[in-house]
């Protein structure tokens, strides 16, 4: 029971320790859900047996399948839980700067720019730097560090 306690206590601290990013100078998210998007669902961790409605920028639609993604690539994932109650929402922005209260992960972060990670309750909360998503997550992507290909979102012209 203490254990089960202390563990608690530590996940709650460390999320009241998270830190506001400033997202001056970001790709913009403003009326992601306009976007093109995509739905998964099912028990994919760490999110849980949830529904994650997945939104593209126009960037991240330009992304070939090689290499890495374009800079200024944002993607936003909105998590649902089974009730149809949004939990939260992700954001990954593909940029070659250190915001003030986030960081950058990724493979080549140092050469040629790399990940952000925030998140926020919802669409009018603040966001806050992502922890563990490249960590524990994103850097086994097959994708440049995202589990799709943005890019094949978009249907051919005839």
């Amino acid at each position: 029971m203490i254990r089960v306690f202390t563990c608690a206590a530590a996940v709650v601290l460390a999320a009241g320790c998270l830190s506001e990013v400033d997202l001056e100078g970001l790709p913009s998210v403003d009326g992601y859900q306009d976007w093109t998007q995509t739905v998964s669902e099912g028990d994919v961790p760490p999110h849980g047996d949830d529904t994650r409605v997945i939104y593209a920028n126009e960037v991240a639609l330009s992304y070939t399948g090689a290499g890495e993604y374009p800079l200024g690539t944002a993607i936003v994932k909105e998590i649902i839980d089974q009730d149809g109650d949004l939990s939260y929402i992700a954001y990954m922005r593909r940029i070659d700067f250190e915001p003030d209260g986030g960081r950058l992960e990724g493979d080549y972060k140092d050469r040629i720019g790399g990940w952000l990670f925030t998140r926020s309750d919802d669409a009018d909360s603040e966001e806050v730097q992502g922890v563990t998503c490249w960590s524990e997550c994103h850097v086994q992507a097959p994708f440049a560090g995202t589990f799709f290909n943005y890019g094949a979102l978009l249907e051919p012209e005839l």
